[in-house]
């Protein structure tokens, strides 16, 4: 699977700085991440995070990256380089349970409103793992993108949502 990610995905994507997660291996400029002491409390009391092998992650995660990669993601699947243009925008819409209720999820993303934002195709997923949280946001509409790293594990709870609308607003006024 690797390698079939490296040679289907991240080249023609052009990330060339990311890679499956080894814990031992060396990874130059591996950043190093952190937990809060008590879980949930951003107070400053951090500790170093339980060390992890995420293997079991993939094909899900279990990844290292750099914003700079997961921007050229953004622009690769918006741009019909990994996939076509229709299948991204398939891939956008809210899919519904067989009830008809909307599920706010498509295929592999979240999808519709956030953060307050006009429903205009937004897409997002984030991720986190021991010492980690990473927020990928995307707005096909407006062809705008926002990739956010922290080597801070806490999720959600961080509010890089927030902090991604914030970042839109600054760049798309």
């Amino acid at each position: 699977y690797p390698e079939y990610l490296r040679e289907q995905v991240l080249k023609p994507a052009g990330m060339l700085n990311t890679q499956v997660d080894d814990v031992f291996k060396i990874i130059s400029n591996r950043a190093r991440g952190y937990s809060p002491r008590v879980y949930g409390q951003f107070n400053g009391d951090w500790r170093n995070p339980t060390l992890m092998d995420s293997s079991y992650k993939i094909p899900g995660g279990g990844l290292v990256s750099t914003a700079e990669d997961l921007a050229r993601f953004a622009i690769a699947v918006q741009t019909g380089v990994l996939i076509k243009p229709e299948t991204f925008e398939q891939m956008s819409k809210n899919q519904k349970t067989r009830d008809g209720s909307v599920t706010g999820y498509g295929y592999g993303w979240y999808v519709g409103r956030r953060e307050g934002r006009e429903p205009d195709g937004s897409v997002w997923h984030g991720g986190v793992q021991a010492g980690f949280t990473s927020d990928l946001w995307i707005l096909p509409n407006k062809h705008f993108a926002v990739v956010i790293l922290t080597n801070l594990e806490g999720g959600g709870r961080l509010g890089l949502g927030k902090l991604a609308n914030q970042i839109a607003d600054i760049v798309l006024r």
